[in-house]
């Protein structure tokens, strides 16, 4: 099963919304900053993150952003946020 280094990151009004929202991207990844998640997904993997993400949401007020990056050698990350790819696991 080929997995694809994911992030996703959000800017949620409702603590409410946000905290439904936090519990669903820690299943399926880590976080990384304050809004943003990291995880190893497989396209379908990826696919039911976003509709179990968008199911908790308001999309009039919320944002919710996924980006499939396909080499992880394009990701630079430096300081207290770099997490080594070999620490994000899906169970």
């Amino acid at each position: 099963m080929t997995q694809y280094l994911t992030l996703a990151i959000y800017d949620v009004a409702d603590d409410k919304r946000r905290s439904k929202l936090v519990k669903i991207m820690e299943y399926y990844g880590m976080r990384v900053q304050e809004s943003a998640f990291e995880a190893m997904l497989a396209p379908s993997q990826c696919n039911r993150m976003i509709e179990r993400a968008l199911a908790c949401l308001d999309l009039e007020v919320d944002s919710f952003r996924v980006y499939v990056i396909r080499n992880e050698k394009d990701v630079k990350s430096y300081g207290i946020g770099d997490v080594k790819r070999d620490d994000c696991y899906v169970i």
